[in-house]
């Protein structure tokens, strides 16, 4: 718009300057039609003695035919004038429209050159703010990583602790085991000796009245004979009740009697046949096997409870 100002100006601009060359023109035709018209008038003074001059038809009509010249050469002009002016007139109020609307593109540049300056800075501050973040999520997760480390090491120091605890409550179980056990053995055979004072036919636990011919038999036997390995032998039948009830009168405790007059006890001959087939082996095989009776070393009054207690 700026350019179609200054086109529309250079054109007004020549244009006046057209319209000023023909009325120049116009001005100079009037003023040597004056002079002429002097020029006759003083010719006719000095020679008619001051008659006043007068034009030709053909000069008035010249005349008249030059200033209509003129004046249509400077009409269009003129009409070309005006309407370059109310163009001019128009372009002059689009161009202000257009400046206007360019200032405020402008300042809605400026505004918005301020958001992106605003948003850009509020985008470094957030790179910050976020690298900082990862920097501290992290440190954090390193941290976590060693609390993790630190609870697993933890962890199995504990179970550790809990395996030592455990193996020492253990042996404390054992040694109390063992000394409840020391002190019932100990009960047991002060009870013993009390029954052998007041009663003659007891004889003492059968443990302590036999023994494997070898060690290597040792836990053989102890399977064999059971619990009635602790059992302590008598007599007679009667001699146990009379046990049993001592015991009870004294609160000395329970205890199992085997009266070798009563006991059941396998056959000869039934233990000769197994003597005979475990002395055989099983087909196909070399190993010899012996009755627990055979192995085991006793008086022979207190025979018939070794052969109740490891049977055939």
């Amino acid at each position: 718009f700026q350019q179609d100002s200054l086109d529309h100006q250079a054109s007004l601009e020549t244009l006046e300057t057209e319209i000023q060359e023909y009325q120049d023109t116009q001005t100079q035709l009037v003023q040597e039609y004056e002079d002429l018209k002097q020029s006759a008038a003083s010719s006719s003074s000095s020679q008619g003695g001051g008659a006043p001059v007068t034009l030709t038809s053909e000069e008035e009509e010249e005349y008249e035919r030059v200033r209509q010249a003129a004046a249509a050469a400077s009409d269009k002009p003129r009409r070309t004038l005006t309407q370059l002016n109310r163009k001019l007139t128009k372009s002059r109020a689009k161009a202000a429209d257009t400046t206007q609307e360019l200032e405020q593109l402008k300042e809605t540049h400026m505004e918005t050159s301020r958001d992106v300056t605003g948003l850009t800075e509020r985008q470094t501050k957030l790179s910050k703010s976020l690298e900082k973040t990862v920097e501290d999520l992290q440190s954090t997760e390193r941290e976590l990583q060693h609390v993790q480390k630190s609870a697993q090491e933890a962890q199995v120091r504990r179970e550790q602790l809990d395996a030592e605890i455990e193996t020492i409550r253990k042996t404390l179980r054992d040694a109390r085991d063992v000394k409840r056990k020391s002190r019932d053995e100990e009960r047991l055979l002060q009870a013993i000796q009390a029954l052998k004072r007041h009663f003659p036919g007891v004889q003492g636990r059968l443990v302590d009245l036999c023994r494997p011919v070898q060690k290597r038999y040792n836990l053989a036997v102890t399977v064999a004979g059971g619990k009635d390995m602790d059992a302590i032998v008598v007599d007679t039948k009667q001699i146990g009740f009379d046990c049993i009830r001592y015991l009870r009168e004294q609160r000395v405790g329970t205890a199992t009697f085997l009266p070798l007059d009563s006991l059941q006890i396998p056959t000869k001959e039934s233990s000769e046949r197994i003597r005979t087939m475990a002395a055989q082996g099983s087909s196909g095989s070399t190993t010899r096997f012996r009755l627990a009776s055979d192995i085991i070393e006793c008086d022979d009054s207190i025979k018939r409870a070794v052969l109740y207690a490891v049977g055939n």
